[in-house]
Protein backbone atom coordinates (compact mmCIF):
# COMPACT_ATOMS: atom_id res chain seq x y z
CA UNK A 1 0.00 0.00 0.00
CA UNK A 2 1.39 3.42 -0.90
CA UNK A 3 1.75 6.00 1.83
CA UNK A 4 0.71 9.63 1.73
CA UNK A 5 1.66 12.03 4.48
CA UNK A 6 -0.95 14.61 5.44
CA UNK A 7 -0.73 17.51 7.83
CA UNK A 8 -4.21 18.42 8.99
CA UNK A 9 -4.99 21.96 10.03
CA UNK A 10 -6.50 21.15 13.44
CA UNK A 11 -7.25 18.35 15.90
CA UNK A 12 -10.97 18.28 15.06
CA UNK A 13 -10.15 17.44 11.41
CA UNK A 14 -7.61 14.87 12.56
CA UNK A 15 -10.22 13.16 14.75
CA UNK A 16 -12.72 13.13 11.87
CA UNK A 17 -10.09 11.55 9.63
CA UNK A 18 -9.32 8.88 12.23
CA UNK A 19 -13.06 8.17 12.50
CA UNK A 20 -13.14 7.51 8.76
CA UNK A 21 -10.19 5.15 9.27
CA UNK A 22 -12.11 3.13 11.87
CA UNK A 23 -15.12 2.86 9.54
CA UNK A 24 -12.87 1.75 6.66
CA UNK A 25 -11.29 -0.96 8.84
CA UNK A 26 -14.71 -2.32 9.82
CA UNK A 27 -15.76 -2.42 6.17
CA UNK A 28 -12.38 -3.92 5.16
CA UNK A 29 -11.77 -1.08 2.70
CA UNK A 30 -8.34 -0.59 1.15
CA UNK A 31 -7.66 2.55 3.14
CA UNK A 32 -5.81 3.24 6.35
CA UNK A 33 -4.74 6.14 8.49
CA UNK A 34 -1.80 5.81 10.83
CA UNK A 35 -0.27 8.30 13.17
CA UNK A 36 3.16 9.77 12.53
CA UNK A 37 5.12 6.52 12.20
CA UNK A 38 8.64 5.93 11.01
CA UNK A 39 9.10 3.31 8.32
CA UNK A 40 10.42 0.88 10.96
CA UNK A 41 7.40 1.39 13.25
CA UNK A 42 4.98 1.13 10.33
CA UNK A 43 6.55 -2.17 9.27
CA UNK A 44 6.36 -3.45 12.87
CA UNK A 45 2.70 -2.40 13.07
CA UNK A 46 1.87 -4.32 9.89
CA UNK A 47 3.77 -7.46 11.01
CA UNK A 48 2.01 -7.42 14.37
CA UNK A 49 -1.42 -6.97 12.82
CA UNK A 50 -0.82 -9.93 10.50
CA UNK A 51 0.35 -12.10 13.41
CA UNK A 52 -2.63 -11.12 15.56
CA UNK A 53 -5.10 -11.80 12.73
CA UNK A 54 -3.67 -15.29 12.11
CA UNK A 55 -3.78 -16.12 15.81
CA UNK A 56 -7.31 -14.80 16.27
CA UNK A 57 -8.53 -16.95 13.39
CA UNK A 58 -7.08 -20.08 15.03
CA UNK A 59 -8.85 -19.33 18.32
CA UNK A 60 -12.16 -17.82 17.17
CA UNK A 61 -14.69 -18.40 14.44
CA UNK A 62 -14.71 -15.71 11.72
CA UNK A 63 -18.37 -14.92 12.47
CA UNK A 64 -17.51 -14.15 16.10
CA UNK A 65 -14.63 -11.90 15.05
CA UNK A 66 -16.83 -10.05 12.54
CA UNK A 67 -19.55 -9.59 15.17
CA UNK A 68 -17.00 -8.10 17.54
CA UNK A 69 -15.36 -9.87 20.43
CA UNK A 70 -15.77 -8.69 24.02
CA UNK A 71 -12.79 -6.78 25.45
CA UNK A 72 -11.54 -9.69 27.57
CA UNK A 73 -11.21 -11.86 24.44
CA UNK A 74 -9.80 -9.28 22.07
CA UNK A 75 -6.23 -8.48 21.00
CA UNK A 76 -5.05 -5.70 18.70
CA UNK A 77 -2.21 -3.26 18.14
CA UNK A 78 -2.55 0.49 17.71
CA UNK A 79 -0.44 3.63 17.49
CA UNK A 80 -0.75 6.84 19.46
CA UNK A 81 -0.53 10.33 17.93
CA UNK A 82 3.14 10.53 18.97
CA UNK A 83 3.94 7.33 17.04
CA UNK A 84 4.23 4.87 19.96
CA UNK A 85 2.86 1.35 19.41
CA UNK A 86 0.73 -0.43 21.99
CA UNK A 87 -0.50 -4.02 22.07
CA UNK A 88 -3.85 -4.42 23.79
CA UNK A 89 -4.60 -7.92 25.05
CA UNK A 90 -7.84 -8.18 26.93
CA UNK A 91 -7.99 -4.97 28.94
CA UNK A 92 -4.23 -4.38 29.33
CA UNK A 93 -2.01 -2.21 27.12
CA UNK A 94 1.67 -3.05 26.55
CA UNK A 95 4.08 -0.64 24.86
CA UNK A 96 5.85 -2.33 21.94
CA UNK A 97 9.22 -1.26 20.56
CA UNK A 98 10.49 -4.39 18.79
CA UNK A 99 9.38 -7.57 17.05
CA UNK A 100 10.92 -9.77 19.77
CA UNK A 101 9.19 -7.82 22.52
CA UNK A 102 5.87 -8.14 20.70
CA UNK A 103 6.26 -11.91 20.27
CA UNK A 104 7.12 -12.39 23.94
CA UNK A 105 4.20 -10.33 25.28
CA UNK A 106 1.74 -11.61 22.68
CA UNK A 107 2.61 -15.27 23.23
CA UNK A 108 2.13 -14.99 27.01
CA UNK A 109 -0.96 -12.79 26.84
CA UNK A 110 -2.73 -14.55 24.00
CA UNK A 111 -2.54 -17.90 25.79
CA UNK A 112 -4.63 -16.39 28.60
CA UNK A 113 -7.47 -15.35 26.27
CA UNK A 114 -10.24 -17.91 26.39
CA UNK A 115 -11.44 -18.70 22.92
CA UNK A 116 -14.14 -20.68 21.25
CA UNK A 117 -12.48 -22.93 18.74
CA UNK A 118 -14.57 -23.41 15.61
CA UNK A 119 -16.94 -26.35 15.79
CA UNK A 120 -15.74 -29.38 13.81
CA UNK A 121 -17.23 -29.79 10.36
CA UNK A 122 -19.80 -32.55 10.74
CA UNK A 123 -19.79 -33.15 6.98
CA UNK A 124 -16.04 -33.74 6.83
CA UNK A 125 -15.06 -37.31 6.08
CA UNK A 126 -12.54 -39.10 8.21
CA UNK A 127 -10.19 -41.29 6.21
Amino acid sequence: MAQTILKLSNWRKRNEFRGANKTARRKKANFGCSNDLTAKRYELLQKCRTRITRSMLTKFDQRDIDAGLPDHQNAFIFSTPDGALFLRIGTKNHKITSDDQFEDIFRRGFQQIEGNLPAPDRNARED
